[in-house]
């Protein structure tokens, strides 16, 4: 692509979902771009453009070095690119005209996109969108015209080091993701966790559990106190994706509801049971796009029409001992 060594300015235009999960799917594919032909000396320039108030993560991390948010102004944004001089433009976003066109014309010797009706006028290099696969894994498809990307866990477990809080050192720890920031019909419920956490804990005297809560599970933090686990229970409460990944990196599993901190857990690919519910009958797509399969990785959802609250516990009790007994160390570094 260019010589080695040599710094890049490169943009790049964000999906157009502002849920958590689907920001933190960003997250390997601009840790690529960062080090995309780069050396140890320096990384590339990356400028993130979205239509949509970004995840503070995304400057915190470093991944990015600028964040700049646009309306839709095809004249503008033309002359934006025009003089950026970007030498790589990436867009996730194949079903916008005008934006497709803005690239088109912004003379970037190298675009990057997926293909969509006309995409060969305005990009240099496209690949199919494939919704049939994990929404991370087909953001790194985009590198692959030009060279193999890094693997989906290389910036997690590279963000992890920069962790300022360590988890509680117990002998096996599972992370429980009781989340679900777009509703109760994709929360398990806490009492179903602590239930499991119970389940597990007469089975394996040695599990301790780490709770990764947001702003939206405030109220189960004096439900988890109250508990009679509560010695055996370390809280994450709207921590940072650096924390949140130290504590997933250390973890020998994770059990989670499909939510956006279940992508860190997912990317960094551990052992991983994900929670789904099936009360429209359409969990196949979620699970095709949402979940990232791999060897000691799982599914769980409630019947057709059923909610997702009334999965047994016993089921994914039986599920999580399995993947235990396999014995994953943790992924984390810095031990």
């Amino acid at each position: 692509m260019t010589a080695p060594g040599t710094r890049l300015k490169v943009v790049v235009f964000a999906q157009n979902r502002a849920f958590f999960g689907t920001q933190l799917l960003h997250l390997p594919l601009l840790h690529n771009l960062k080090k995309w032909g780069s050396d140890d000396s320096h990384d590339n320039t990356v400028i993130l453009f979205s239509p949509f108030k970004l995840n503070s993560a995304f400057v915190q991390s470093g991944i990015v070095d600028h964040i700049e948010y646009y309306q839709t102004s095809l004249i503008r944004m033309t002359r934006m690119l025009r003089s950026l001089r970007p030498d790589v433009i990436v867009s996730l976003r194949p079903q916008s005209s005008w934006l497709n066109l803005a690239i088109g014309m912004s003379g970037a010797p190298i675009r990057l996109g997926y293909q969509s009706p006309g995409s060969h006028f305005f990009y240099s290099h496209t690949v199919p969108r494939n919704t049939q696969i994990y929404r991370g894994l087909n953001y790194l498809n985009l590198l692959k015209t030009l060279q193999p990307p890094l693997p989906l866990p290389d910036f997690f477990l590279h963000t992890q080091r920069r962790a300022e809080r360590q988890p509680e050192q117990f002998t096996t720890t599972i992370c429980l993701l009781p989340g679900g920031g777009a509703g109760e019909f994709k929360r398990w419920g806490i009492e179903n966790y602590l239930q499991l956490a119970h389940a597990l804990k007469q089975h394996r005297e040695d599990i301790g559990f780490i709770f990764i809560l947001g702003s939206d599970e405030a109220d189960y933090v004096p439900v988890i106190n109250a508990s009679p686990l509560a010695l055996h229970c370390d809280i994450y409460m709207n921590e940072s994706v650096e924390n949140c990944s130290r504590a997933m990196a250390s973890a020998h599993l994770c059990i989670a509801n499909d939510c956006g901190p279940a992508h860190i857990a997912q990317m960094l690919m551990r052992p991983f049971i994900g929670i789904f519910s099936n009360a429209d009958g359409d969990v196949e797509a979620r699970i095709a796009e949402w979940f990232n399969p791999h060897e000691h990785a799982r599914t769980i959802t409630s019947s057709v029409g059923e909610a997702i609250h009334t999965i047994p516990v016993e089921t994914v009790k039986t599920l999580a001992l399995e993947l235990l007994d396999n014995n994953i160390p943790p992924a984390n570094t810095l031990n």
